[in-house]
Formats: C-alpha cells, structure tokens, sequence
C-alpha cells in the first residue's frame, strides 16, 4: 500500500496510522501520507475497480448540489502485488456520529434540499429553454464536480452498487415504477431464487407484479437525486458540518431514499419532521414504504444477515394479504 500511495498522491513518505472497522463490504485504514491523513478503501472482488468508481462518481453527484460536505476523492487505483482495487479520499477530522436535534433536522433538511435538486433544475430549464444535450451522458469524470443537468428520466450514467454483490445497470427508464420493478426489485428476487433456491415466494410474488399499478397510481414522482445506502453509519458530523459518505446514487423516487432508515428506525423524529415539511407525503406512503422494505429485506436476505429471511418473507405476506383486500 506505501507504494501505491506514494505512486498515486506523487509523495515520498507514507505511515500507517490505523485500521478502521465497522465496514460490510470493504477494508479500511487512514495512512499519514504527504502531510495529511488519507482514507484508503480496499476490496479485493473481482469488480472493485468498478465498486469504488462508482462511489467517486456518486460523490461527485452529491458534491455537485453544493448542499452538504462530502470527502474528496483523489482517484481509484490497482494494486498490483494482489490485483485488489482502493478509493483514496480525504480523512474527515473527529467524525462523530449525529446525536443531537439540530444535527438530525439538519439532516432532514438536507436530505429533502438534494431530493429537490433536480426538480429545481427542470422547472429553471423549463422557463429558461436550457440546452438539455448533456441528459443520460457521463458526469465530467475530472476532478471537479460536474455541473449537473436536468434529468426527466429514472437511472444513472454508471454501474450502481448496492453492497458488493447488487449490481444496477446503467440503464434509464421513463417511469419510476418500470425502474423499480425491472431494474431494483424482480433483480434482487432474482438474486434470492438463485442463491437460496427458495421457490415458495413464488404464489406470492406473481400477485405483486400483478398490483404493482396500485402503489403508484395518481401521484407525481419526478426523479429525485438518490443518496443511496442513506444510513446512520455513512454519515455524520465534523467540524460543525453534517457529512454524507458511501453514497449510491441514481435518479429516482425521494421516498426509495428513506427505505433503510425507515425499515431499520435508524434516524430520530427530527429528521423526518424536517424532511416532510419539505416533501410532503403522497398518497398511499405507507403502502409503497412496505413495498420499498421488502427490497431492502430481500437485499440483507442475500448478505445472509440474522433475521432477514423471515422479516422478507412476513413483509411480502403483508403487502400481498393487502393487495388482495383492496
């Protein structure tokens, strides 16, 4: 790793400082590194290069808003003595985690302000006559953030990655209920069947994609800059600002960023009472919130995460015993 460092950030000194420990999916360590501590990600699958550029881009995105501080990323780079892959980013002074009202309302107000960065932008285009030619094209791959365009449509420019294993294509779709459903949700089911053999979703399953037209009818969903992974433990504070980290982002519904702090009660009241004074509820929340966690469910099932498989399978059995009655 000295070497790499030394290579990568053109320096001549490099010391180990710590490991750092509470990751998932990758390894973690802050090295000392030309007068300045840098955070170096490592993960030795297969697609880590295209894992960790996916994250850079995905910071870029959010950095591009100008509404919250996210870490600076300095590129992607191979190891080549074990073929494994590290993001470089800067190391966030005394991150804590957010602990008190404000912090949370903060957040709240954050989280809505990103949510609504790409409506802003339609409605300014739409009065300005804006050229839109940089719509479904890269991000600038640079170092600075990219100015971002108005999008109409539901997806990403990149590979998104949920964990290590949840790839989602770089496709765009014109409707967040085909992008769900073809691209997030008949995915990860498949992923399940696949895995776990587990055929006795199957009854169940049929009726959802039945009924999929009763969790999205006559509400307006404009395609909202998704965080992605919004959890307690990729963000927090440091120096008297709130910080986002290990974003997924894509184009998509606001509520499908709330799924993982909804479904695990991960962020206190201030936070959502912040946020939905912003962005309001629409109608029918609750039931699409039920069909958002079984995502989510499904999604830790394949991490064979404790108690996943049967908070899956009570869910599906819930959203299909409703759809059936109404």
């Amino acid at each position: 790793m000295d070497s790499l460092l030394k290579s990568a950030l053109k320096i001549d000194t490099v010391e180990f400082v710590r490991t750092v420990e509470g990751g998932l999916v990758n390894k973690a360590a802050i090295y000392h590194a030309g007068g300045r501590n840098v955070f170096v990600k490592t993960n030795d699958v297969s697609h880590a290069r295209q894992l960790f550029e996916s994250e850079e881009e995905s910071l870029k995105t959010i950095a591009a808003t100008s509404v919250v501080r996210t870490p600076t990323t300095f590129g992607v780079y191979d190891n080549l003595d074990d073929g494994s892959a590290s993001l470089l980013m800067e190391c966030l002074p005394d991150l804590k985690p957010i602990s008190s009202s404000d912090g949370w309302t903060r957040l709240g107000e954050i989280v809505a302000r990103i949510h609504l960065h790409n409506k802003q932008l339609l409605q300014a285009s739409s009065t300005a006559h804006v050229e839109r030619s940089h719509q479904n094209k890269p991000l600038n791959a640079g170092k600075d953030a990219p100015v971002l365009q108005p999008q109409k449509n539901f997806g990403y420019h990149v590979p998104s990655f949920f964990g290590s294993h949840f790839r989602i294509e770089p496709t765009w779709k014109k409707s967040w209920q085909e992008y769900f459903t073809e691209n997030l949700l008949n995915p990860i089911y498949q992923q399940i069947l696949e895995k776990f053999a587990c055929t006795e979703l199957q009854e169940q399953w049929s009726i959802l994609l039945q009924h999929m037209d009763y969790f999205f009818k006559n509400i307006t969903i404009t395609p909202s800059i998704l965080i992605g992974d919004l959890a307690a433990i990729n963000l927090g504070e440091t120096e008297g600002e709130i910080v986002i980290f290990d974003p997924c982002c894509l184009y998509g519904f606001s509520e499908f960023d709330l799924t993982q702090a909804l479904a695990f009660d991960e962020f206190q009241e201030p936070f959502y009472e912040a946020y939905f004074k912003l962005i309001p509820k629409q109608e029918r929340f609750e039931e699409r919130l039920m069909l958002h966690k079984l995502f989510a469910y499904l999604l830790c099932w394949t991490y064979e995460i404790e108690g996943m498989e049967q908070l899956a399978k009570t869910e599906l059995r819930k959203i299909t015993n409703m759809l059936t009655s109404v």
